[in-house]
């Protein structure tokens, strides 16, 4: 086993990815990229037997840096987004708009001459995925499913997990968008920030489900066609950005909004060009 080295590093890592994943909008494995951590996290979680061991501490302050951010962002979210949403969502937009040009530079692989069709059916399936979000969050109109300490609710929760760990392994796609859309949103965020055992087992039941059958699918696309799964990543990750300004448009009030808007896009787009930066310097090999 590796000594716990660049424990720091790594733990800055994973607060930033579990913040970000607990965002509407926001994918925490696209943290992930920009970190140059992705495709070290998938490959390990893939062939856990190989790596648990040698990249054990690796994993462990990701892990647990992504536990810190998501508990901490849970208790500070309803606050914050009941407060300052349409700031906050256009903020979002700023992050997710920054972050594209890094991913499509990710999908410029030497399989891409042979592959550019395949590349493009793949983001656009990405972007129609994210992008019919819209119609569900249309057609859902922000009710919240009532969630208990029942058989059903059990399952449902162990569902939410599923969720969460795919939305977790796929650059762009955001399982808060996902739980928005489907009235879970507020229940997740409650039963985290509560610390509510009863309905957090299921979803670190769905969860460790999920990555065990998700990590080797990904891996495995990202090992024999590269650009084709990057292109969808890029596909998801423009359709969460077009979700968003959506839900920004529904939420804008008049036009007068719109300056102070604008100002928080460009912090976004800033604070993911800084995010960008850090990346660089704490690529981990």
């Amino acid at each position: 086993m590796e000594k716990p080295s660049n424990t720091i590093k790594e733990l800055v890592i994973g607060i930033i990815a579990g913040i970000a994943s607990m965002l509407p909008g926001i994918s925490g494995s696209t943290m992930l990229v920009i970190m140059k951590a992705y495709e070290r996290v998938i490959r390990d979680m893939s062939r856990l037997r190989t790596y648990l061991i040698k990249d054990f501490w690796y994993l462990f302050f990701i892990i647990l840096g992504a536990g810190i951010g998501f508990v901490l962002t849970a208790k500070l979210l309803d606050t914050v987004i009941d407060d300052h949403q349409f700031e906050i969502m256009l903020l979002f937009v700023g992050l997710i708009g920054g972050q594209i040009p890094t991913i499509y530079n990710m999908c410029n692989t030497k399989e891409k001459k042979d592959s550019s069709t395949a590349g493009i059916v793949s983001f656009v399936i990405g972007m129609a995925i994210m992008v019919a979000m819209i119609a569900l969050l249309a057609y859902n109109d922000g009710a919240e499913m009532q969630i208990g300490h029942d058989p059903v609710s059990f399952i449902v929760m162990v569902l939410v997990g599923v969720i969460v760990a795919v939305s977790i392994l796929l650059p762009g796609l955001s399982h808060s968008t996902i739980l928005v859309v489907i009235g879970l949103f507020g229940p997740f965020t409650k039963a985290v920030s509560d610390m509510d055992m009863g309905l957090l087992l299921p979803i670190v039941i769905g969860a460790i489900v999920g990555v065990l059958l998700f990590s080797k699918v990904i891996h495995y696309s990202l090992e024999n066609h590269h650009h084709i799964t990057m292109m969808a990543i890029l596909g998801l990750t423009v359709g969460s950005l077009v979700t968003i300004l959506y839900d920004v448009s529904v939420k804008l009030g008049d036009l007068s909004d719109l300056p102070v808007g604008i100002v928080f896009v460009v912090i976004g787009l800033s604070l993911s060009y800084l995010l960008n930066k850090i990346g660089d310097r704490m690529t981990v090999s």
